[in-house]
């Protein structure tokens, strides 16, 4: 049994496949556009693999032009010189610049134009050459190359680095200090106890300290109390001095005054400065023979032999 075939249909098919064709290779290879173009300068200092003559030129996504040549500028072989059609509707200034971009995962690149237009005025070419030059910046596959090395080049330091810290002589000095490490620690758990004995003590001596200062304010009011009589002592002669001058001005006619009551009044003044005398020579040498006595206060006397601790 055959097949019957359609051979319009198989007709229609391949001239339909070969007016795609043709429309792709005119769209891919110029641009059939008819409006009015203005030729560019774009040099380029890294690899424009991918990029083809007629490849499209885009102004912020928008095809706006062609490539129409690709060569080595020849003043200076490192550089690319490429030379772009672009729509004159396009406001090209000297703000604007161009990228080498690629499109997809299928490689294939492009130029693309971006900038500020604040600044409309036409860029100047560049000295030999008669088209105006576009200023460049590095496409994102020679940034990130850069990026890539640079991040190599630390890692390379830092292996060597770890190399040299890895060698015999380094090995041996890092095991000695791991083990004067470990003898720290040993003898930091060692000195533990008579840390946590220093630290107790050091408390006994802060409450000591604590102790002593609440006695201080008593121990200055006895002073000030003792330093008091004297000072009323001091009055007290005062006055006797002045009685004895007046009495000394009266003449005799007084002794018998004197007899009655200047003489009472003196035995009974010697009395009181003996008496304080006698109390601060005691508080004297008691301050002498323990100076701590004003800071801590007076401390119980120690039982004698045969004496009981009350």
């Amino acid at each position: 049994m055959e097949t019957r075939v359609s051979y319009a249909l198989v007709g229609l098919f391949v001239i339909l496949l070969t007016l795609a064709i043709i429309g792709a290779g005119l769209y891919l290879g110029g641009d059939i556009r008819t409006q009015p173009h203005t030729d560019y300068a774009v040099y380029m200092d890294e690899s424009v693999a991918g990029l083809n003559v007629s490849a499209p030129v885009r102004y912020r996504g928008v095809d706006v032009g062609r490539v129409q040549a690709i060569t080595l500028n020849p003043r200076h072989p490192d550089e690319v010189r490429i030379v772009i059609s672009v729509e004159e509707r396009v406001p090209i200034g000297r703000e604007t610049v161009a990228t080498l971009r690629s499109q997809g995962l299928t490689g294939i690149s492009f130029i693309e134009l971006s900038g500020s237009t604040t600044d409309p005025v036409t860029p100047q070419p560049r000295a030999g050459d008669d088209l105006p030059a576009l200023r460049t910046v590095p496409s994102f596959g020679s940034r990130l190359e850069q990026t890539v090395d640079e991040a190599l080049g630390v890692m390379r330091v830092v292996a060597d680095e770890v190399r040299d810290l890895l060698r015999e002589e380094n090995r041996e000095r890092v095991a000695r200090l791991l083990q004067n490490a470990n003898v720290l620690v040993a003898n930091l758990a060692e000195g533990s106890e008579d840390l946590d004995q220093t630290m107790v003590r050091f408390n006994q001596l802060l409450d000591q300290g604590n102790e002593a200062a609440a006695r201080l304010p008593e121990s200055m009011d006895r002073l000030d109390d003792t330093l008091a009589r004297w000072a009323r002592l001091a009055d007290d002669l005062g006055r006797t001095g002045d009685t004895l001058d007046a009495l000394a001005s009266r003449g005799e006619t007084t002794l018998i005054d004197v007899n009655q009551t200047l003489i009472p009044e003196l035995g009974t003044l010697m009395y009181e400065m003996r008496r304080l005398s006698q109390d601060l020579e005691r508080t004297l040498e008691d301050f002498s023979d323990e100076p701590q006595m004003l800071i801590y206060g007076r401390q119980p006397i120690a039982p004698g032999p045969g004496e009981e601790t009350r």
